[in-house]
């Protein structure tokens, strides 16, 4: 049962009751008959207002439904026809799909087929042109390879022309310069064998030389000694007052003591007057010996010259000192710088 037929039964038992409570209590009771017609006249109106109400309520409440309905069928219609259009769009834009890719395809399939007839046009133009370019680049080849052949075969005669002119060359600088090397030893082995040659000859003569120079100076010393020796006996004789010849008697009494001192430096005016000659300055640098015996006089001299200042002795002795050692390096300069 619907809601609204529900509601007119709850109001109809609602105000049937109250009407008989109050006929039963209503004052001055008349005739039964009166009142049975006053009652169904007045039920029957209640009856017919009740009635009136709830076919108002009804009315109202079926309006409202017709109206609820309308609105629900148009909300249908509306959704129905929303929900037919969207499959209808669905369906449209998947057939709209499916036509532009079946378009595409039969366009894509007629270019690749129009391509592939344009491709093999194209390549069968491409073999043509190749089979007539690679004829004429044969000939050209053939012709390029005959000109590098020979051009090769004249480098290569050129560059063997060029390399033995190299050798030869070589070879000629290689047999000039050991036929240099070659005389430059010869040369040098004479050049050796005449130096030391001049070189003999040269120490043989200075020897002479200084064997004369020796000799010499050994007779001046010889005649320098006795000079002195007679000097100093005439002296003594003089002085004891003896007439007779005193060389005799010192010779034969006594034995001579000589001077060390005037020998030195008699020695020493000797070896300048050989210095005062080239020939006698270069016979005395031929003698090493005597040059080192020098060297070793000068140190020694120098060594008791410096002794004797230490020691601070008397001027007497250290006269004599200074006096050799200027007459060594005096003859040592000599023979060293000529």
């Amino acid at each position: 049962m619907a809601w609204w037929k529900e509601m007119a039964q709850h109001n109809s038992k609602a105000t049937a009751n109250p009407v008989y409570t109050t006929l039963n209590s209503f004052p001055g009771k008349q005739s039964s008959d009166k009142q049975e017609n006053a009652a169904t006249i007045i039920q029957s109106h209640f009856r017919r207002l009740v009635k009136y109400r709830n076919y108002t309520r009804i009315k109202n409440a079926v309006s409202s439904l017709q109206a609820v309905i309308r609105v629900w069928k148009q909300a249908t219609t509306k959704i129905q026809s929303y929900y037919r259009g969207f499959l209808s769009r669905k369906s449209y834009s998947s057939q709209k799909q499916a036509a532009t890719k079946i378009q595409s395809y039969y366009r894509g399939w007629l270019s690749r087929k129009s391509f592939l007839k344009k491709k093999q046009s194209v390549m069968k133009l491409q073999r043509l042109y190749q089979s007539i370019k690679r004829s004429r680049n044969f000939r050209q080849s053939k012709l390029e390879i005959m000109a590098a052949i020979t051009i090769q075969s004249h480098t290569r005669r050129w560059i063997a022309r060029r390399v033995a002119c190299r050798c030869k060359c070589s070879i000629v600088l290689i047999q000039r310069f050991w036929r240099g090397w070659l005389t430059r030893r010869d040369f040098l082995l004479q050049k050796e064998a005449a130096t030391s040659i001049q070189s003999a000859l040269r120490c043989l003569k200075c020897f002479k030389d200084f064997k004369c120079h020796k000799n010499a100076a050994i007779a001046i010393q010889r005649f320098v000694k006795g000079w002195i020796i007679r000097k100093r006996l005439l002296e003594s004789a003089a002085i004891s007052g003896c007439h007779h010849n005193p060389t005799k008697d010192c010779f034969s009494g006594h034995e001579i003591k000589l001077n060390k001192e005037d020998a030195y430096f008699v020695a020493a005016d000797v070896l300048k007057n050989i210095c005062s000659n080239k020939k006698g300055v270069e016979g005395l640098r031929v003698l090493k010996a005597l040059v080192k015996r020098l060297h070793n006089l000068v140190e020694d001299l120098k060594r008791k010259a410096c002794n004797e200042k230490r020691n601070q002795r008397t001027p007497a002795t250290k006269e004599p000192m200074d006096r050799r050692l200027k007459e060594a390096i005096q003859i040592l300069k000599l023979i060293t710088n000529g």
